[in-house]
């Protein structure tokens, strides 16, 4: 008898427990957004370590609806319906998932990127949160179907550029206008983006471009992919369109990685100050157009339908690029309007590492990267060969 109520208590007290953590996650999320509303900006970033400020331009909120969905030991995800109105008489009309986990403080936090549409995403991400760095990255997922492990590593003299004096390279791709376009950027993502608002937390873009010009066959620094892959470091590849459509192992090889995001570095690396509209469409187009044409192929390869059967989810990758670099990092206010059409924003650096110079030492990049660089900021180098030694900083 006294074992059966020891029993029963337990079972009521983890119920209890169990209860209690279900509110935790609901009342958080809901805090969250009655901070913002209420003007109360820090403090409701503490809640969200990593978000940037401009999410505190809530003006009012319409509707506000928070409920539990999934739990784990140190994470869970809620679902979220939130309508509200901000400062710029914008309408975010959200309905989705929302992922938080245990901070270093022992107290749960929102993640700065927790934000689903999709509750089948919200749950890889919950999962991820429990696997070593960054997440499910061992190696390749590719690796067996579509080409071996092997053929990821660095071929001496890859990274060598050539600059065709003789000729130009001018081709297109065969498709010159994407069929995947972005909705109107929003006006707080206007302008160039230098750097992120992420309070004190130690977080930091490492971007590396990867383009080419017209008389020119930039090479593939596969150094630098190498040690990015081996210590599982994710960062940001800036291709040039017309560097995909010279390189395209290697553009299959990088945009199906998860460790890396792809973004729109222009088709030849036109200086946007000097380009007419159609010149600067073009630079930004048929790269866009470029990376759908990759994905397609790659997408409907029998080797990645043979791995996507057996592997699912893991080798999901972005159907278009979802960002834009200018070379030279020159725009105007027409190059600013053009991305904002796509819905492309427009991110910059504020670091810069200086590899592109031949004098630039391995010694004195890592010393002026590491004295420059703040919470949020993007750092530029790059990986066309072009850095002359990035891979040794």
């Amino acid at each position: 008898m006294t074992r059966m109520i020891c029993k029963l208590l337990l079972a009521f007290f983890s119920l209890v427990a169990s209860s209690y953590a279900t509110s935790q996650n609901v009342a958080v999320v809901r805090h969250y957004y009655e901070l913002l509303a209420g003007g109360q900006c820090e403090a409701a970033l503490k809640l969200r370590p990593g978000a940037e400020k401009n999410l505190c331009k809530i003006n009012s909120i319409e509707e506000l609806d928070v409920s539990a969905r999934e739990e784990r030991e140190r994470a869970a995800i809620v679902k979220l319906r939130v309508k509200y109105t901000t400062t710029l008489n914008e309408i975010v009309d959200f309905d989705g998932f929302v992922v938080l986990n245990i901070g270093t403080d022992q107290k749960l936090k929102i993640l700065h990127d927790g934000f689903y549409s999709s509750f089948e995403d919200a749950l890889d991400r919950l999962t991820a949160l429990g696997q070593p760095n960054v997440g499910a990255y061992h190696m390749h997922p590719l690796s067996g179907y579509c080409w071996l492990e092997s053929d990821l590593v660095h071929v001496r003299g890859e990274e060598v550029p050539q600059r065709l004096l003789e000729r130009k390279i001018a081709k297109g791709p065969s498709k010159t206008v994407p069929s995947r376009v972005g909705k109107t950027l929003r006006a707080s993502l206007y302008g160039s983006i230098r750097r992120v608002d992420v309070g004190q937390a130690k977080l930091v873009a490492l971007t590396f471009d990867i383009g080419e010009q017209n008389n020119d066959f930039a090479g593939y620094d596969g150094r630098v992919i190498d040690i990015l892959r081996k210590h599982r470091v994710p960062s940001t590849l800036y291709l040039g369109g017309k560097w995909m459509l010279t390189h395209p192992k290697r553009t299959y090889q990088l945009i199906s990685d998860p460790l890396f995001e792809i973004g729109n570095h222009a088709w030849t690396h036109g200086n946007f100050r000097l380009l007419s509209a159609v010149e600067r469409a073009h630079e930004i187009d048929f790269t866009q157009a470029q990376y759908e044409d990759f994905t397609d192929e790659l997408t409907s390869s029998s080797c990645f339908t043979a791995a996507r059967n057996e592997l699912g989810k893991a080798i999901n990758f972005d159907s278009s690029i979802k960002t834009f670099r200018f070379p030279y990092g020159t725009c105007n206010k027409a190059a600013l309007d053009d991305l904002a059409q796509r819905g492309l924003p427009a991110i910059q650096w504020d670091v810069v590492s200086a590899d592109a110079w031949k004098g630039q030492s391995a010694s004195k990049m890592v010393k002026t990267v590491l004295k420059s660089t703040k919470p949020g900021s993007i750092v530029l180098m790059h990986a066309n060969g072009r850095g002359w030694n990035t891979h040794k900083a």
